[in-house]
């Protein structure tokens, strides 16, 4: 393999890290402000949905304390098979405050 295609790979591993890392904060600047994780916790898509089903248990990681009672309200059928981790919960005067789930 030559260094060329050793810089191609590298920078195509960077493009996707990067596109992983930085597609939320792209999404709400352009006004898409329901990450990925939002959409599979408040829309499930129908494979999310049959996994589950099967016994599979999805794992929602430092959302807003807010999201995950509204999700326990609305999604109350998934209750048994959704994890949540290091939730955040906001006070007041703005302090965040991270579960550090050792409870």
């Amino acid at each position: 393999m030559t260094k060329q295609h050793l810089l191609a790979l590298l920078v195509i591993a960077l493009g996707i890290w990067a596109n992983l890392e930085f597609q939320d904060a792209i999404a709400v600047a352009q006004g898409h402000d329901m990450s990925w994780e939002m959409k599979q916790l408040h829309e499930p898509p129908p494979f999310l949905l049959a996994r589950e089903e099967r016994g599979q248990v999805t794992i929602f990681d430092g959302l807003p304390s807010t999201e995950v009672d509204r999700a326990l309200d609305g999604q109350f059928d998934r209750i048994g098979r959704m994890m949540f981790v290091r939730t955040r919960h906001v006070s007041d005067d703005g302090d965040v405050t991270v579960d550090d789930d050792c409870d």
